[in-house]
């Protein structure tokens, strides 16, 4: 017994080490958007980021606002914006539109999913919404690109991914945003694997969509 606790302590350190190192991976290696010199047919906007805050609107280091520079530099066609919220018209993807709008994008450059409540489900929910021929770049933060990017992946929707601005969080909530996005890791790789098993065994219609919230 004590042989087994030993195993499954020495498991769980080793576990929260890689997605401590999969976190610090992304924040440090993942690309600026303004970096990004090739086009892409669409630009996914991830929601949970801080574009309700004016600070942020004012100095345009919001995703949606890296998002709307590709599309200015004609990098990208369409944007898509995905993030949910307690209803559809208070979702995330409301607030990105209406951001994008104001920088003068066309609803026909637009198209939301305004469903999800968690980075899986940003990808699985706008699945439909991606043709699968379709050359995506994903548009988040540096410290979330890599599991988004994983996410995106599998969902069955291949991803590039740049990095907005970090919108000037101050250094506690820096840190708060990290360890939540550590254990979002631990947390995910679980829930994806869990659906995925279930898929495999013809499960997909029966699997209970809070299970990758």
């Amino acid at each position: 017994m004590t042989r087994l606790l030993r195993w499954l302590v020495r498991a769980a350190v080793i576990y929260t080490l890689a997605c401590v190192a999969l976190t610090l991976g992304s924040l440090l290696l993942t690309p600026a958007c303004s970096s990004v010199d090739r086009s892409y047919d669409i630009a996914v906007v991830l929601g949970g980021g801080d574009e309700q805050r004016k600070a942020v609107q004012d100095a345009k280091t919001g995703r949606v606002h890296s998002a709307v520079r590709l599309y200015q530099r004609e990098l990208v066609k369409h944007l898509h914006l995905t993030g949910g919220g307690p209803d559809g018209r208070s979702s995330n993807a409301t607030l990105l539109a209406r951001l994008a709008r104001e920088k003068g994008l066309p609803d026909t450059a637009l198209s939301l999913e305004s469903r999800s409540l968690s980075t899986l489900q940003n990808a699985l929910f706008s699945r439909p919404s991606l043709p699968p021929d379709a050359d995506l770049i994903v548009v988040t933060e540096a410290f979330h690109a890599w599991r988004a990017k994983a996410s995106f992946f599998w969902a069955g929707r291949p991803a590039a991914i740049c990095a907005s601005p970090e919108p000037g969080r101050r250094l506690p909530h820096r840190a708060l945003f990290l360890a939540r996005e550590v254990a979002a890791w631990g947390v995910n790789i679980l829930r994806a694997g869990a659906w995925s098993l279930g898929r495999a065994m013809g499960l997909e219609n029966q699997l209970p969509e809070v299970l990758l919230i």
